[in-house]
């Protein structure tokens, strides 16, 4: 059975929408192997007005009906809803290493968590509190988990894998996320996501054929 790559950022609602090929994948026995691309950090954080709400709302329902996730209230209100919020996910590329570096085996299980806390419960996963908290889940002290989100070494490894990322999405042609890759013969093949989004165990069958 072949290994999947999943490019991504956990602030992009396409992701959140192929979260379930993810799962499907992991829970058939796949490796899953994630990349944060961090993709709205820096220049490309972007602040949560009136207009983009608006944009990224619409989008979200789109993607709700394609992938059959759930955007739920809480999400709008809290989120969506919040002007004072910038979308910055350069925290989230943070916390990623230091869940890879203190449980590497459950890196599928960490983004699923931010996705749930995000898209289904409306925390604010740019926090670094809401991260720490919910990294207790996986067993790591709240303590912990923020003193290593400040470690000069987790930037290091996460501007590293921020670049691995870019360079796998430049060379497969893909302007943004998420970006499925399937490991065949030992080179990386771009898997049509789009075309699995509501079915997870259709991408299941694919990867094993």
């Amino acid at each position: 059975m072949t290994a999947l790559t999943f490019v991504h950022d956990p602030l992009c609602g396409w992701c959140y929408g192929a979260s379930p090929l993810v799962r499907a994948a992991a829970a058939a026995g796949i490796v899953v192997s994630l990349r944060h691309r961090a993709l709205f950090t820096g220049a490309n954080a972007i602040p949560n007005t009136a207009e983009f709400a608006a944009y990224a709302w619409s989008h979200d329902q789109r993607i709700a009906r394609l992938s059959g996730v759930r955007f739920s209230e809480a999400y709008r209100e809290r989120i969506v809803g919040n002007r004072a919020l910038i979308h910055d996910s350069w925290t989230t590329a943070l916390a990623k290493q230091v869940v890879d570096a203190q449980s590497p085996d459950r890196a599928v299980e960490w983004f699923l968590l931010v996705e749930k806390a995000r898209f289904d419960e409306g925390q604010d996963v740019t926090d670094p509190a809401v991260l720490a908290g919910l990294g207790t889940a996986l067993g790591i002290a709240e303590d912990a988990f923020r003193a290593a989100l400040a470690a000069p070494a987790t930037a290091e490894a996460a501007r590293a894998e921020r670049d691995e990322a870019a360079a796998l999405c430049m060379r497969h042609g893909s302007g943004g996320v998420p970006l499925l890759l399937a490991e065949r013969g030992g080179r990386l093949l771009p898997v049509p996501h789009g075309s699995f989004l509501g079915d997870p165990e259709g991408l299941v069958r694919a990867l094993a054929a």
